[in-house]
């Protein structure tokens, strides 16, 4: 069964990274329209970064194995 971490885009987004544990890149979306999601099929339950310009947001899949994300406020990176 795939697992997934779902973005959806609450406003127009550029530059979107989905980070596994170790910081590594694992889906990288270039353009996000508001309104829009994105999807990004993950190996493992795991923890996941998700980043956008200075913010960051971090997911944890689980069971069941979908994870979603909404990037409205996103916490800054420090």
């Amino acid at each position: 069964m795939s697992r997934v971490v779902i973005i959806s885009a609450w406003k127009d987004l550029v530059a979107v990274k989905v980070l596994d544990s170790r910081s590594s890149t694992i889906c990288f979306f270039n353009k996000m329209e508001n309104g829009s999601e994105g999807i990004c099929v993950v190996k493992e339950h795991d923890v996941y970064i998700v980043v956008h310009d200075n913010f960051k947001d971090v997911v944890e899949c689980s069971q069941p194995p979908t994870v979603s994300i909404r990037i409205e406020t996103p916490t800054p990176v420090d």
